[in-house]
């Protein structure tokens, strides 16, 4: 213990204390805590935080401190947080195994979600699919007034033209098709 080696095999590696931190292959793969890197960069970390997750971090170095953490977590779910030394969670992309969806959250609160059907989310972690017959659209605004449930298109064109909304309806039966509806 103590002491730093390195030692080349058909990978080069170094050890501190007696156990592995860097590892480079000969195919040029790098993996730190890892000796059997997946990708061209594996970080491995096994410690957990609160949340029971395991996580590496990538320290980007400016005025802030603005941290970069992959997270795998112990309850099915894995992400990418964003932030600060102050809050290094103060964004966060994250999906979830076990139920299958991508939440992206910002000052702690989730803003918008992926459903494992595609259905795009904002406002709300439920689909509603009871509103407009059950038709089960696939973006959903919700909110409790109109600021939180509208969505605006402007069009700052020099011109007399605005923003459209078009709605289309083919039978083609599948997406870019243009055949001509029965009636």
């Amino acid at each position: 213990s103590g002491h730093t080696e390195i030692g080349h095999t058909e990978d080069t590696y170094i050890a501190v204390g007696g156990a592995e931190r860097l590892r480079i292959t000969s195919t040029g793969t790098v993996g730190i805590n890892e000796s059997s890197p997946l990708a061209r960069l594996h970080v491995k970390n096994g410690e957990s935080n609160a949340n029971g997750y395991a996580h590496d971090t990538i320290v980007v170095e400016d005025s802030d401190h603005a941290f970069l953490t992959f997270l795998t977590g112990t309850s099915g779910s894995s992400g990418i947080n964003f932030g600060d030394a102050g809050d290094p969670q103060r964004g966060v992309i994250q999906y979830d195994q076990s139920n299958d969806y991508m939440r992206f959250i910002t000052a702690a609160g989730e803003r918008a979600r992926i459903t494992s059907a595609g259905k795009v989310l904002i406002g709300s972690s439920n689909h509603n699919g009871s509103i407009a017959s059950g038709v089960g659209s696939q973006l959903q605004i919700e909110g409790n007034s109109y600021t939180t449930s509208s969505f605006t298109l402007i069009n700052n064109q020099n011109s007399t033209d605005p923003a459209f909304i078009n709605f289309g309806k083919s039978r083609a039966g599948s997406a870019g098709g243009t055949t001509i509806v029965q009636n």
